[in-house]
């Protein structure tokens, strides 16, 4: 027999939603430091890095974050906000698995 609903924590419940006004405040200062690129004369390597550096700080539990460009050149590293991040992303051109 399947559980009912009503059995169980909530899904708010969980350490994961418990924190969540504290999340939505982190997200709202990220987007705002976003959006402060776009109004500025920021180059668009400073803006990349800026944008992993954020993404890695913003999201709970990352090693880091990267942001690869695919063009008919190839795959790329434009940004690394760690070097294992790098590293992951040379292993995945190497092996070709992705990003597509």
């Amino acid at each position: 027999m399947a559980p009912s609903l009503s059995e169980g924590p909530l899904m708010t419940d969980s350490p994961r939603f418990s924190d969540a006004p504290q999340r939505l405040e982190e997200l709202t200062a990220v987007l705002a430091q976003m959006g402060a690129v776009v109004l500025s004369a920021e180059t668009i390597d400073s803006t990349i890095e800026l944008v992993t550096t954020l993404a890695a700080e913003t999201i709970p539990a990352t090693t880091g974050a990267g942001v690869t460009l695919v063009d008919a050149h190839g795959k790329r590293s434009m940004a690394a906000s760690d070097p294992l991040v790098e590293r992951a992303d040379a292993l995945q051109y190497q092996f070709d698995p992705g990003p597509v």
